[in-house]
């Protein structure tokens, strides 16, 4: 192999790039612009680097100098200055790629990860080589080689230069980029809206990044299956081992949906189970006002919440007293008695009757085919709502305005554009799309698609799901709106074994107290006088 470098004039045409500069061209940034106002002027004064390409012999392949190559294209050069290595091994042009883009002092978080990729890749995962070849320790090299990996798109379009969050920095990066995609995504969203696009320190990402983790050996449900999973620290040990971390906590969940999933399916079995031995049972809790997080997760849990000024506690023999259970603050998970206008409550001192029961489970059948259809509701795409069925029985597609409107007017909308660069986009492009033409459907469209996520998001929070007669005809109604069939999915809810009358209601009288069997007296009770009636529990 030649290894005698020449200079040249290469041909754009016969230059294909390399896959081991972990540089990033960003051909809108003004530094991309003012290089190729630079070479417009001046030509390219610093030639780039090529070898002969192993794949095709009369081509090349560029090893350094992407950016003036770009530049080169942009304005239609026919050639550019090269230095040509010739025919040289990959390892020899991997190195001449190293020493001209790795070792640069400019290269940004971004581009710091991907050369950690390509490190890896190159010496085939082996941390310990990839950490003594840039000088680094190994969880510097884990951590930034995470960033290339796994950070979501949404992360790495706002730190890139002109980027809403282009302020963040490695610490930033390594903190987000050890979280499961889902979860870094609910990170994303709190910074765009409750920090409302503004800087946020590295000691505040790191308290709103501890919000996302859940101590394992804390957890109220069954963990075994948890062991096996990897969205935990303990799956990642040089990702999650910093002095600041409490190792005391020891193993932690990183996927917070799925652990609220868990959660709230444990609560609901425990609820369920209290319910039968104090019929009528319903959650409270000492707020005066459930926020919204509080108010979706009490929903799913436990169907209805009252709070401190729907209800009244008093004592177990005092008339009208229901039983609950107080599921948040002080005292959670205790027993009360109290006065409340629900219909099904049993009368004092006396079991709930097979009617009040039974309208109670329906009550709750009810509710959760609202919630569900709320969640299918939830999961359309704005384009989807958009279209309708017309008077001559064929689908039209002007319906989301109207849909969306109402719904605002009906629920509210809380969507806010915080970042100004995100707020300034949106409102020129919106803008521009109401002034180029007399239709101003396009331009409205594309503002109720940015309205949707957040409208349907409020309808979980404000939708009455009690599963009352009030409650029905809203979810009627909604349904109606969006062409769906509530009662059907009421159906599936009865048919859900989740959802079946108890087994033991069988052996219930019609005022709920226990059915008494009479004992069938054979041929050696006789002579023995009458025998008492068994209840239900005494037969078992």
């Amino acid at each position: 192999m030649s290894t005698k470098a020449k200079f040249i004039t290469a041909s754009l045409e016969d230059i294909r790039l390399t896959g081991d500069n972990p540089r990033i061209v960003d051909l809108k940034s003004p530094e991309f612009a003012g290089l190729v106002e630079s070479i417009a002027a001046q030509g390219v004064v610093v030639p780039v680097h090529v070898r002969t390409d192993p794949a095709q012999k009369k081509r090349y392949e560029l090893l350094a100098g992407e950016r003036r190559y770009r530049a080169a294209e942009k304005l239609s050069l026919q050639g550019i200055p090269a230095i040509d290595h010739g025919d040289i091994s990959d390892e020899a042009a991997f190195e001449i790629t190293f020493a001209e883009n790795f070792q640069r002092e400019d290269l940004t978080v971004l581009e710091h990860g991907r050369a950690v990729a390509i490190l890896m890749k190159k010496y085939k995962n082996d941390y310990a080589a990839v950490s003594a070849r840039l000088g680094k320790d190994e969880r510097w090299v884990r951590r930034h080689e995470c960033i290339e990996t796994n950070l979501i798109i949404d992360f790495k379009t706002a730190v890139s230069a002109g980027g809403a969050m282009e302020y963040m920095t490695a610490a930033h990066l390594e903190l987000i980029a050890r979280f499961p995609a889902e979860t870094q995504k609910i990170i994303y969203n709190k910074l765009i809206t409750a920090w409302c696009g503004t800087s946020i320190t590295v000691r505040g990402l790191e308290g709103l990044a501890a919000g996302m983790l859940r101590i394992l050996k804390k957890a109220k449900f069954d963990t075994g299956k948890c062991q096996k999973c990897t969205k935990r620290s303990g799956c990642q040990p040089m990702l999650w081992s910093d002095d600041n971390d409490k190792k005391s906590a020891g193993d932690r969940c990183l996927d917070p949906a799925c652990w609220e999933k868990k959660d709230i399916d444990s609560e609901k079995k425990k609820f369920k189970a209290r319910a039968e031995k104090y019929p009528g049972l319903v959650g409270i809790t000492s707020d005066y006002y459930l926020d919204r997080d509080d108010g979706k997760r009490f929903r799913k849990t436990y169907g209805k919440v009252l709070v401190k000024n729907d209800y009244q506690l008093c004592k177990k023999t005092d008339k009208d007293a229901v039983p609950a259970v107080n599921v948040k603050g002080k005292g959670d998970g205790k027993i009360y008695y109290i006065k409340t206008r629900i219909d099904t409550k049993p009368a004092a001192g006396k079991p709930a009757t097979l009617k009040q029961r039974r309208a109670e489970l329906d009550r709750n059948r009810w509710s959760v085919a609202i919630v569900r259809m709320i969640e299918k509701i939830k999961a359309m795409k704005f384009g989807e709502i958009c279209v309708h069925v017309g008077d001559n029985g064929e689908m039209q597609g002007d319906g989301g305005i109207f849909r969306m409107s109402l719904l605002i007017v009906l629920y509210g909308c809380d969507c806010v554009l915080y970042a100004s660069k995100d707020r300034d986009d949106f409102f020129e492009s919106t803008l521009k799309l109401y002034k180029s033409s007399a239709d101003m459907t396009p331009a409205i469209n594309q503002v109720c698609e940015k309205l949707w996520p957040e409208v349907a998001e409020n309808l979980e929070y404000n939708v009455n799901t009690n599963g009352d007669e009030d409650s029905k005809k809203e979810g009627r109604l909604l349904a109606e709106l969006f062409g769906m069939d509530l009662d059907a999915e009421y159906k599936q809810v009865c048919a859900d074994p989740e959802f079946a009358e108890p087994a033991e209601w069988k052996n219930l009288n019609a005022d709920g107290t226990e059915k008494k069997v009479k004992v069938k007296r054979g041929k050696k009770d006789e002579g023995r006088g009458p025998q008492p009636a068994l209840s239900a529990a005494e037969r078992e």
